[in-house]
């Protein structure tokens, strides 16, 4: 393992500046911003109308990552999402942390998902635990966090397989939803008859089942051992 320091080229706290819902100036990327998918959202966008300057060293590039650093549930604290090309120019509040990889050491991709990794979890939340009132994570304490270390390419064929399997997972729920919508607008009259057998067409050929059933009981009872009933002398 490697610390998260050897393989980002900055890092970076967003702005103090107060945004507002007017429209006025930069959108500001918030925590509500940061989804749970690992990437960014632009819903419930904010503005703060920044320094030209500020706004030079907040300015957002593709592959960027933004990272919550402070926060009351700890379930949030270090959860990050990776800036795309439609957030590029952006500027972040200051609750959250930028990370900006060195892409000769690592894919931001792959940082990306190692942040949100089990083992990068207990090394976030473990700490926090201990204090009381807003969880915080300081920028020593993220470069501080160890992240496996593998090459490029290995790095490049596990985003690959992570992406694959995710995708499969988001259309099994797709299907789940889609069914569940389904299931709930059945009847619970008609479940119940689903669920006792009696949904089934029934052939007029068939003899029925009451008939059958008696005849697998003449049946169970001729397997049945025969006492034996004479006394013992």
């Amino acid at each position: 393992k490697i610390s998260l320091g050897e393989l980002i080229d900055d890092l970076k706290y967003g702005t103090a500046e107060k945004s507002e819902k007017d429209k006025k100036g930069t959108p500001i990327l918030r925590i509500p911003n940061i989804g749970d998918d690992g990437r960014i959202n632009l819903n419930d966008l904010k503005f703060a109308e920044l320094q030209k300057k500020e706004l030079e060293k907040l300015a957002l590039k593709e592959g960027d990552i933004l990272l919550i650093r402070s926060n009351g549930s700890v379930s949030l604290l270090g959860k990050a999402a990776i800036v795309s090309s439609e957030q590029v120019g952006l500027a972040y509040a200051g609750y959250l942390i930028r990370i900006r990889c060195n892409l000769k050491k690592v894919l931001p991709e792959f940082l990306n998902h190692v942040l949100s990794s089990y083992d990068v979890r207990m090394q976030i939340e473990i700490p926090s635990r201990s204090s009381s009132g807003v969880n915080n994570i300081n920028s020593d304490e993220v470069r501080a966090l160890q992240i496996p270390v593998f090459t490029i390419d290995e790095q490049k064929e596990i985003v690959k397989r992570l992406e694959h399997l995710f995708a499969f997972a988001d259309k099994l729920d797709r299907r789940y939803i889609k069914a569940k919508a389904i299931f709930d607008k059945v009847p619970q009259s008609v479940l119940a008859k689903a669920f006792r057998g009696e949904l089934e067409v029934q052939d007029p050929n068939d003899e029925p089942a009451s008939v059958l059933l008696e005849k697998i009981k003449e049946e169970k009872n001729k397997l049945k051992p025969v006492k034996n009933t004479r006394k013992k002398k």
